[in-house]
């Protein structure tokens, strides 16, 4: 499970935004615990991005459990010239266990950079054929968008 936490809290990926990444791992009922778990986080071949905090440590977790990097979020930035699109890193985990057997494997995660905002765009049943008018209607320093229908 991912969980992002960005820049105005949409939890939409802009260029411009910083956003702290969380990813839940979780040890599967059959396996046996997992003692010392560690992580890190790579880009590939993207020169845009800047990953300021690319390790976490999970500590121990145990078998059938889901533990989270809420403690030390992954943290990286998308500047203003980024190019939309999808973003690839690679997430290498490793733990120790029991047996003295260290695991290691390596996760793909994708996240998508575009310029949507949350709420937008709007999906509708029914063609809009009005020009879209933009205010701030409850003075809070956001626009809203108003549009009618074709009806």
């Amino acid at each position: 499970e991912l969980a992002i936490s960005e820049g105005n809290g949409d939890d939409i990926i802009n260029p411009g935004e910083s956003v702290q990444l969380l990813v839940e791992l979780n040890n599967d009922g059959d396996w046996s615990d997992a003692y010392d778990v560690s992580s890190t986080l790579t880009i590939i071949d993207n020169e845009y991005i800047d990953i300021s905090n690319s390790n976490a440590d999970y500590g121990s977790i145990n078998s059938g459990v889901s533990v989270m990097n809420d403690m030390g979020p992954y943290t990286f930035s998308v500047p203003d010239d980024a190019p939309l699109g999808f973003l690839s890193f690679v997430l290498e985990v490793t733990s120790s266990t029991s047996t003295e057997f260290e695991y290691t494997t390596t996760l793909p995660i994708t996240l998508p950079v575009t310029l949507f905002q949350s709420g937008y765009p709007y999906g509708t049943s029914f063609e809009v054929a009005s020009s879209p008018l933009v205010i701030d209607f409850d003075d809070d320093g956001d626009d809203e968008i108003v549009f009618g229908d074709k009806n």
